[in-house]
Parts: structure tokens; sequence; C-alpha cells
């Protein structure tokens, strides 16, 4: 920096000669510097500043924004003397940063006694005075509840609350009512003191009285008298039926079992049993125990399902014990409805489709299932209604086997009704009705389909 200068007064010299020269500096250039004793930049605080070429490019200016060395002082966070190292010495400094020494703030002569014992110290970050002692414990009233020297004299337990017996001593113990000790079965046991003398252990060896039972040659309940109220053997078991006379064993009806309690004094809840029941249509069993299955229901319909079509869908029926489900259904716009008809219909697709229903009754009593529904038959031949009875519990499309004709349609290119086709179940849980497809041009269209049940409620 020092050459920097001379070269500028040399210039300055004769004002003839600038014209010649070659400028010192570029006019605004900005240049690094740092006046700070060697080897102490970028080290703690310091750091370089910047010095700026003159207007005239004849020198730099003074080199501002450096920091160069001071006296190293604590009450800073920073190496003030830029010498490598933080809050060594200088102005209130206590103790080195992040270093710790034993501290300790009970009464002079406790430390080490008992439970006593000093803590740690550690110096802050600027090295002006030493954090909270921690982990120390200094003494606090003697008492019985712990096996410490709790007060820090050098005794252990020599008073405070809370003790009772002498410590580890055995003695008789008995927790049971007054007036049984000695009586029957009862008897006292031992309980032991604790170390610190603060309680009884448990009464260990005592008998209680205990509920008098018949298993045992003894007066368990220790009031003088033995097996009084015996009933039964304790745990044997026996029949049991609390139903009307003459229903046992009768239809769904039947026995349960009783146990004999743990006392012998008397048995407990009949398990197990079946009473008679409201006559039910939806099973195949005697509710009532009455000896006669499902009487009444033979009369009885039940209207189970309704569709039209007009939503676009050949919807299922899944809620409750019956259901409805189909296969191949195949629902053209309406537009394609023939004019006799309304809305959407469900149609065989030429001679492709064969729309199934299936229809599931589980173990209701119902015998059979009747179907009605409007139908329009184009140019077809050998169209017909036709069944195939199963035990299906879901729905299983592309029935395999033979299907039994119940009906066919005769009139043709017009509207007509076909009401109470009956489909028997038979033996079997369901049933599958199929519309055959026939042979010939165009299709078979169905609407207003309904089902009902016979022989069941609802």
């Amino acid at each position: 920096m020092g050459g920097n200068g001379g070269g500028g007064s040399g210039g300055m010299g004769g004002n003839g000669g600038m014209g010649g020269a070659p400028p010192f500096c570029m006019p605004g250039s900005i240049e690094t510097c740092y006046t700070g004793p060697c080897g102490t930049q970028n080290i703690g605080a310091c750091k370089p500043g910047t010095i700026t070429c003159n207007p005239d490019g004849t020198a730099y200016g003074p080199c501002t924004g450096e920091v160069t060395p001071v006296p190293e002082v604590c009450a800073t966070a920073a190496d003030d003397d830029c010498d490598g190292q933080t809050n060594e010495e200088g102005a209130d400094c206590v103790c080195a940063p992040g270093s710790s020494e034993p501290c300790y703030t009970g009464p002079m002569g406790t430390a080490g006694l008992g439970i006593c014992m000093a803590g740690t110290q550690v110096c802050n970050d600027l090295g002006t005075a030493y954090g909270p002692c921690t982990g120390e414990v200094t003494p606090v009233a003697e008492t019985c509840a712990t096996a410490e020297d709790d007060d820090c004299d050098g005794q252990t337990n020599e008073e405070g609350a809370g003790c009772v017996c002498p410590p580890n001593a055995v003695l008789p113990c008995y927790t049971g009512p007054v007036g049984t000790l000695g009586v029957g079965l009862c008897k006292a046991g031992t309980a032991m003191c604790n170390a610190l003398g603060t309680a009884l252990g448990d009464c260990m060896g005592q008998t209680l009285p205990a509920t008098e039972t018949c298993a045992t040659p003894g007066d368990d309940d220790c009031d003088g008298q033995t097996n009084e109220g015996c009933v039964c053997a304790p745990g044997s078991t026996q029949s049991c039926y609390t139903g009307p006379a003459g229903t046992s064993g009768v239809g769904a009806c039947k026995a349960g079992t009783r146990a004999c309690n743990a006392q012998g004094t008397g048995y407990g809840a009949c398990t197990g049993e079946i009473h008679p029941q409201p006559e039910s249509c939806m099973t195949a069993a005697d509710d009532d125990c009455d000896g006669q299955t499902n009487e009444g229901c033979a009369a009885q319909t039940c209207a189970v399902y309704q569709e039209n079509f007009d939503d676009g869908n050949a919807s299922p029926l899944t809620a409750g014990v019956y259901k409805v489900d189909w296969c191949d259904d195949y629902i053209p716009l309406a537009s394609n409805t023939p004019a006799c008809m309304t809305g959407r219909t469900l149609r065989t697709n030429e001679s492709t489709i064969d729309p199934t229903i299936w229809v599931y009754k589980g173990d209701a009593s119902c015998t059979s299932v009747r179907l009605n529904y409007t139908y329009y038959q184009y140019d077809l031949a050998n169209v017909n209604v036709s069944y195939q009875q199963s035990n299906d519990t879901i729905e299983s499309c592309e029935k395999s086997g033979l299907f039994t004709s119940v009906t066919g349609h005769n009139t043709l290119k017009a509207c007509a009704a076909q009401t109470q086709i009956t489909i028997p179940f038979g033996s079997s849980k369901g049933v599958y009705i199929r519309f055959d497809h026939g042979t010939g041009q165009n299709a078979l269209w169905l609407d207003n389909l309904s089902l009902e049940f016979v022989g069941c409620g609802c």
C-alpha cells in the first residue's frame, strides 16, 4: 500500500506529464485491503475491508470495513484479538468457556455423607460465569420411608415419621373377621417388618373364612358349623328344561344342562336349552314345538321383487333373507322399446343372450315362486321360460345342465301379459329362471316383471 501512495505523488509533480503517463488505478475500481498484523486476517473477528480508486486514477482511498485485532474481552463470544482462541483472557473473564468444575451448595461438612453429593457447574459460552450447580444432592429431613441417611449426619433412620415396627421383626397376624380366629379352619399367620421399620409385610400362612363348600369336610366359613345347606355334589351336572311341559325334544326344542356350584349349595342356570318360539315360515323347523312344521305357511305369499328396467338396470335384491340377481341382462335404450311398451325394457339380444334370474329363498318354507311380466315377441320361434332348481347361495351365471320348460310365448309382434307362472322350488333353496332366446330374427322384450313367493311370509 505504501508503494501505491509514492507512485501517486510522482505523477502529480508536473501537469504536463499527465497526458502521457498511464493512471495508477482505474477510477472507481475496488480492491480488498487489510492493515492488521500479518497472520490475523480472517482469524476470529478479523476480516479485510475495501479501497476504492479516486476519480483521477492517481491513488486509492482509505481501507474501509476492515476489522483488525483488539484486546480480548469476555463480553463477546468472538475471538477479539484474532489469535485463534476465544475468551481465553481479558476483562470480565472468569473461566474457560465450556469448562466444568465440582460444586456443592449444602451445609459445610455434609457433602459425601449419606445421600449428599457434589454436582457440576459449567462455564458459560462467554467465560463470564459458571452456570447452576446440577446433579448435587443436599440434606433433607430424615424419614423411615427410605433406607438412606437423608439428612447426611452419618446416621440412618435414627428418627423421623413413618416408623411402625422393629425392622425385620416377625410378628403374628390375622386379618379375618373378629371372632373367627381359631374357629373351624381359620388360623393366624405371620408378617415380617420391613428393613425400614415402616410397615409389616403380607400376613403369610393365615387361613381366613371362605364360602362354605360341600367339597370339604371342614368348617370353611368358620362359623362353628360344617357343610350346612349342601344340595348337590360340587361341579356335577344334570339335564334341565324350563320350557312348557311336553315340548322338550319336540321340533326345535331341546333340554340344556345345569351345573352344581362350587359350594354344593345349588345348581346354576340352565344353559343351552331351546324353548318354543312363534312358528316362522322363514325356517324349516318346528319352531313352536307342537309337532307340526310351518303350519299355516302354505296359504301365505310374499311379493318380494318388482322391476321395470326404466333406470337402465336389472337391479338385484340383496337385503334380507331372500335374494334376487340377474345374469345376461341386456337393457337397450328407450328408443328401442316397442310402441306398446314404455320406458326401457329387458331384451334378448338377437340369438345370443338368455336373460336369467337367480331367485333364493334360503331355509324359508316357500314352495314356489310366481312370475308375472309383460312381453313383446318379434319374429322368433321356440321362445319359452325354463328353470333349474339350485342350492347356490350366491349367483352363478352360465348355468349348465337341464332347464325345465314351464311356459312359452304365443303372441307375436304385440304386447301380452304372462301372469301367475308358477315355478317350484322342490327341495332346493333357490331356482334359476331363464328366458330362452329362441331361433329367428330380432328379439324378445320384457317389462314390468314381478316375483311372488308362495308358502311363506315376508
